[in-house]
């Protein structure tokens, strides 16, 4: 392989990752099993907030790492110690009517 070749395999390699990495980004993000507005409960008793309801406030995703994406999670009664739940909690949890996730109303 001659010097101008191998350039060009080394410029097309090097434009390819950013191009490859956002589109890894954007089917994870994309393939979330919720969007924000959702209201989710658990059906698995292990996890954390077993018993609660959540309404999804964004889904969102950490460049750089394998990782799937990660939900950022309000809950009305509930505080956890992280706001943020991996997008594994998808076949865990399931999709209930949106006043499960209605705050109280303050008068």
């Amino acid at each position: 392989m001659n010097v101008k070749h191998l350039m060009t395999a080394v410029t097309m390699t090097a434009c390819a990752f950013p191009a490859a990495a956002a589109w890894d980004s954007f089917w994870r993000v994309s393939s979330a099993k919720y969007e924000p507005g959702d209201c989710i409960t658990p059906t698995d008793q292990s996890l954390s907030f077993h018993g609660q309801y959540a309404r999804v406030e964004g889904v969102l995703d950490f460049d750089g790492t394998a990782q799937p994406g990660t939900y950022h999670l309000l809950f009305p009664d509930y505080v956890p110690r992280t706001p943020l739940f991996a997008q594994s909690i998808d076949a865990r949890t399931e999709r209930v009517d949106d006043e499960f996730c209605a705050y109280p109303q303050v008068d």
